[in-house]
């Protein structure tokens, strides 16, 4: 009604519930190859926090719709279709893959698993945001991938925070 067309136009173009999700999912995150941000192998960790902070930032962009889309009871992927996923992942497991050819990364795990978790972090910070247990999204983000990054145990020289 707001954007001035009928419900029959509406759904000439998206034909159920799930397609209208995807849509909104698509625009948040984008549906174009992401570069990957510069540096070497060696700083493949930081660089791929980099990325997605400034991903989630990019999100924020539209606050109401990257509330909204985080704050649904569904899973994402299911939202993408099957096999798809952002292609912010895609450059991030790029980025893995490199990293673990040069010995930065574990080598016993597939890239694809590793960037599979990154991106359960990475979900699972927007989706606190969205649901009100952190303000601050990137803080959030570097917070769940220092997690995915190092561990739960204490560090030499990492007391606290990412």
């Amino acid at each position: 009604t707001e954007a001035g067309i009928s419900r029959a136009t509406f759904y000439k173009y998206f034909s159920e519930r799930e397609e209208i999700l995807a849509e909104l999912f698509a625009r948040l995150l984008g549906r174009d190859p992401v570069p990957a941000p510069p540096g070497g192998t060696g700083q493949a960790l930081e660089r791929i926090g980099q990325l997605l902070v400034a991903t989630a930032e990019r999100m924020l962009q539209d606050e109401v719709l990257a509330r909204f889309v985080y704050t649904l009871p569904i899973r994402h992927a299911a939202l993408l279709g099957e096999g798809a996923r952002p292609p912010v992942l895609d450059t991030v497991e790029r980025m893995l893959a490199e990293a673990s050819e040069a010995g930065v990364v574990r080598t016993d795990v597939p890239s694809t698993l590793l960037a599979a978790h990154l991106g359960r972090a990475y979900e699972a910070a927007m989706r606190d945001w969205a649901e009100g247990r952190t303000a601050d999204a990137p803080a959030q983000v570097r917070l769940l991938l220092d997690l995915s990054f190092h561990g739960i145990t204490a560090a030499a020289g990492r007391t606290s925070g990412p």
